[in-house]
């Protein structure tokens, strides 16, 4: 069964700023090149219901192949990256669909 992982949250960069286009690069080339990792992709949040402003969303086709990417180095770097933290509205999901 395939499962679709989203993350949700902000920035502390200023908006638009080279910092926050550095991040939401450098996440995309490194999270998409996670060999488990599908249809990486980088939204923007919109909605004034929340204070979050980016999801990343990804797919992977199994339970193993979400854990590898969960205990990943790079996963678990990037999770520790200094500009990116959780909104208190901030939310990880995870599906099967």
């Amino acid at each position: 069964m395939r499962i679709i992982h989203t993350v949700v949250f902000r920035l502390r960069h200023d908006e638009g700023s080279p910092a926050e286009t550095a991040f939401l690069s450098d996440a995309t080339r490194t999270l998409s090149a996670i060999p488990a990792v599908n249809d990486f992709a980088v939204r923007r949040q919109v909605s004034s219901k929340s204070d979050a402003r980016f999801p990343f969303s990804m797919t992977f086709d199994d339970q193993a192949s979400y854990d590898a990417y969960n205990t990943h180095p790079i996963t678990c770097a990037s999770s520790r990256r200094a500009g990116c933290r959780r909104s208190p509205r901030s939310r990880s999901t995870t599906s099967s669909t």
